[in-house]
């Protein structure tokens, strides 16, 4: 482990010494485990509590974890004095907490086209939010070709046998908008 990274688990142990982990939902896809994790403790001295949501992707090979990535929201983290390594983040009232700007304008991408497509069924919009080269990374949909033109075709046909398809915020949205 990297000195870095050893010493931030020693302070974040330190000041969390009652923290757990919580996985909220798990899923998988072939090679892939997606685990969605709820964080819990007590900050030491003063009890202020955390609640950190993280997102972790184990890409599998041989049935041992070859990769992992985690998406971690530091905004939660920064409120009890703990940052990544990058500069001080601006606030954006669309999210949660402090991001950058690249975070924003991607999040902004996500949400708009979950709104737009996915709810409105609004295919005509789907080249503002995806590629033309669009890549489709679903092993358990193997038939939706690449690209955006796939993509609306093979939605256009969900849409018509499932008029009610759509996406709707959760209370783990909070302070989004559309």
């Amino acid at each position: 482990m990297g000195d870095d990274l050893g010493r931030f688990w020693q302070e974040f142990l330190r000041t969390f010494p009652d923290l757990t982990v919580s996985i909220d939902l798990s899923l998988t896809d072939h090679d892939r485990v997606m685990a969605f994790l709820t964080w819990r403790g007590h900050e030491a001295g003063s009890g202020r509590e955390l609640e950190l949501h993280t997102s972790e992707l184990f890409e599998m090979d041989g049935g041992k974890v070859a990769a992992h990535g985690a998406v971690v929201d530091y905004c939660e983290l920064g409120e009890f004095g703990f940052s990544p390594q990058r500069a001080e983040f601006p606030s954006d009232p669309r999210l949660f907490g402090s991001h950058t700007t690249a975070e924003r304008a991607n999040a902004g991408v996500v949400l708009s086209a979950y709104h737009e497509v996915m709810t409105e069924h609004r295919l005509d919009r789907a080249h503002v939010h995806y590629e033309r080269d669009y890549l489709h990374h679903n092993a358990q949909m193997p038939a939706v070709p690449n690209g955006v033109e796939a993509f609306k075709e093979y939605f256009a046909g969900n849409f018509a046998r499932y008029p009610d398809l759509g996406v709707s915020r959760t209370k783990s949205w909070r302070g989004t908008t559309w």
